[in-house]
């Protein structure tokens, strides 16, 4: 990440309105990763796990049920979960909540009072 910051640092001082254009694009790629300051209160955390995207790597599966193909990695450690917060975009979280409490009975589920920027 302080390589990444480097290199917008000295790219935002190009005014080429291409070059702008390319680091736009490379920041809306890794948005999703980081939340508004907003949202501290809810404590997320996101975990993530790199891996070489290579056909050869037997460790990326492919999630199909959505009919959209979404890579993800299997976890070898489970993850404790005290409480899940649905945003405010997610629909429905009653149809989700009886799922997640086979998983476990003991998380707390709220919805989010935050309105989505």
């Amino acid at each position: 990440m302080k390589s990444l910051k480097e290199k917008l640092d000295i790219g935002l001082k190009i005014k080429e309105k291409n070059y702008q254009d390319a680091i736009s694009n490379c920041i809306e790629e890794i948005r999703y990763l980081f939340k508004s300051v907003d949202y501290k209160y809810e404590n997320e955390l996101r975990i993530l796990r790199y891996a070489n995207l290579d056909p050869s790597n037997k460790e990326i599966k492919i999630d199909k049920t959505s009919g959209v193909g979404k890579l993800y990695i299997e976890r070898e450690n489970p993850i404790k979960i005290e409480e899940v917060i649905f945003g405010p975009k997610f629909q429905n979280p009653e149809y989700v909540t009886p799922l997640l409490r086979l998983l476990n009975k003991d998380i707390n589920y709220k919805k989010s009072m935050i309105k989505f920027r």
